[in-house]
């Protein structure tokens, strides 16, 4: 089996993702994966898609033809960081596709649903986009329903890779499931409960806990302050 782990960043790294490209890199590699960093934009550039989140379409660049040499593709946002003495193995311990918390489930998907209801049901993949998962038979199944004109009609709005994503799934008849959907673990929110034992990826985020097991959406600190609290407090490696 022959798998790899990418990562896309476009523009000079932050501190944030020096860290998460290190120790991804390494995880790949512990896990007997390759390991690529993305930059620029390697997915449907003649799009120039617009807007704040733009560069988050890129991710999609994991469906394309030069990845069918891998058995599995693992594609991982740079504000991730792998708990301390991490040993479970997304490559060969999983199935599912991409993470679907209730949160999830009540936002994006929601609105997402609101907003574009000709491209989008409640019975097909949804997956937030900090990790996706994908099998060579389920790349090349999205892949073929591919259609530039929704691509850019999505990509340009605020859902970009997750609404493109789910619109492919939708096309490829792929039903939400608990078997394509990953456990929370593998991007779990910084703010959470006990990352050291319910975490696998830490995905660093801009509130500190609430201490009710939520975030503190009253405050905003750096995406670095979180992963520095998570050092401290042993979770993470410094």
């Amino acid at each position: 089996m022959t798998n790899i782990l990418l990562q896309h960043y476009k523009g000079p790294l932050s501190e944030l993702a020096k860290i998460s490209v290190e120790r991804m890199k390494a995880y790949a590699e512990q896990c007997g994966a390759e390991y690529r960093l993305l930059t620029g934009d390697p997915f449907a550039a003649q799009l120039k898609f617009q807007g704040k989140k733009a560069a988050a379409n890129n991710k999609l660049a994991m469906l394309g033809p030069q990845f069918d040499k891998y058995d599995v593709v693992v594609m991982v946002d740079p504000d991730m960081i792998p708990v301390k003495g991490l040993t479970a193995n997304i490559f060969t311990e999983e199935t599912g596709i991409g993470i679907c918390p209730e949160h999830v489930v009540n936002n994006a998907w929601a609105r997402f649903l609101n907003r574009f209801p000709q491209y989008s049901t409640q019975y097909h993949g949804f997956w937030a986009g900090s990790v996706y998962r994908l099998e060579k038979d389920m790349r090349k199944k999205l892949r073929s329903n591919i259609n530039y004109y929704e691509v850019k009609v999505i990509g340009d709005s605020i859902f970009v890779d997750e609404g493109i994503m789910h619109r492919l799934a939708m096309l490829a008849d792929v039903e939400a499931s608990k078997d394509n959907t990953l456990p929370q673990k593998w991007s779990y929110c910084s703010y959470l409960p006990d990352p050291a034992t319910k975490g696998a990826f830490i995905h660093m985020r801009k509130n500190p806990p609430d201490g009710k097991g939520g975030k503190d959406r009253n405050i905003k600190i750096e995406k670095m302050d979180s992963f520095r609290r998570l050092v401290e407090e042993g979770v993470i490696d410094p």
